[in-house]
């Protein structure tokens, strides 16, 4: 199971039928690498969970309210709620289908157009907010310069998409070295799962399964057995999935463990679900034993109920120093009984 291109290509197509001319109704943070939205759209509030977490980027129609998680406003957020909060979702479009990048273009009454890219690329998964220039004015994970650093994410700093990969095509792109390319990558050692997942643009491990399976009735079959003509056939069929998903869970023992785009032959237990997203919260509720609206590991609430204790206790403190500081102007009890006995 991984969230790769062809995954969110079929979330994207979900999205484009849903929220697309929506308006965004609230904006917050379930997390510090999430952002929630909530959009008002055909009649119907949908709830778009959007994660940024290195190592798990992943975005979908939550089935439930997002909750809050964190209590404190970031610079992002406020930026969020300026220039989305309010605003109508104008295209959401994946600009390259084989890459996990989407865009959601928002256009704001009061101040323009913006845009949201989420970048749902595992362990580099970002989420960043671009002004109509295409500059950045915030992002979740800042990337400073350094010789390590393939892009400088900041704001003030233009933004800039991850470099394409020297990969094929996952489909013929009319070249006359299309075969050619695909032979050579098929003559590679090792099996064919691992020589599409690292040579086909756009795949994962769990598609360079199914392709082997397909192809030769084997997950783990060797590259070198497979067909030219086989492999790019499977490849245009499971690439469909971009336009007309099929989406589904993997079950074990009726628990979901896995999710695809489209029907998956090497791992028994295939059930279809109605949309993408419905297939990736099941697989999430599951994994993290939460709530799917909720980070795994997290109390949506437990920012809050700080932040209220802490406002308890300081009312308790000012309580208290009134009491005492009241409780000194008080007259000694026995001072009348003195002043008695003296004037006797």
């Amino acid at each position: 199971m991984h969230f790769d291109a062809l995954t969110l290509a079929a979330v994207v197509h979900e999205l484009q039928q849903t929220l697309a001319g929506g308006r965004v109704q609230q904006v917050l943070l379930p997390d510090a690498h999430s952002v929630g939205l909530e959009v008002y759209a055909r009649r119907a509030r949908h709830y778009l969970l959007i994660a940024a977490a290195p190592g798990a980027g992943y975005l979908y129609l939550a089935s439930q309210k997002l909750r809050r998680g964190v209590g404190k406003e970031t610079p992002l957020l406020l930026l969020l709620r300026k220039y989305v909060r309010e605003s109508l979702v104008a295209r959401i479009e994946q600009p390259d289908p084989t890459e996990r990048i989407v865009h959601f273009h928002c256009d704001h009454p009061a101040h323009g157009t913006t845009t949201l890219v989420a970048e749902p690329m595992g362990r580099l998964s970002n989420l960043l907010l671009l002004n109509p220039a295409g500059m950045i004015l915030e992002c979740v994970q800042r990337v400073r310069p350094g010789e390590h650093a393939q892009r400088v994410l900041m704001p003030g700093k233009p933004y800039s998409p991850p470099r394409p990969q020297p990969r094929l095509a996952p489909w013929d792109d009319g070249s006359d070295e299309y075969d050619v390319r695909l032979a050579a990558l098929l003559a590679r050692p090792g099996p064919l799962w691992k020589a599409i997942a690292e040579g086909v643009a756009g795949s994962s491990p769990t598609l360079g399964r199914e392709v082997a399976w397909r192809v030769l009735g084997d997950a783990n079959a060797p590259a070198r057995a497979a067909d030219v003509s086989a492999v790019a056939q499977v490849l245009r069929e499971l690439w469909n999935a971009a336009y007309a998903p099929q989406p589904g869970v993997w079950l074990e023992q009726g628990r979901a463990v896995g999710y695809s785009a489209y029907g998956v032959g090497f791992r028994p237990g295939f059930t279809p679900r109605a949309t993408m997203s419905q297939a990736i919260e099941e697989v999430l509720s599951v994994a993290t034993g939460t709530s799917p609206t909720v980070p795994a590991g997290s109390d949506p609430y437990a920012a809050l109920r700080r932040q209220t204790a802490a406002q308890l206790e300081a009312a308790r403190r000012r309580v208290r120093r009134r009491l005492e500081a009241a409780q000194g102007d008080l007259p000694d009890p026995d001072a009348a009984a003195r002043l008695w006995t003296v004037s006797e």
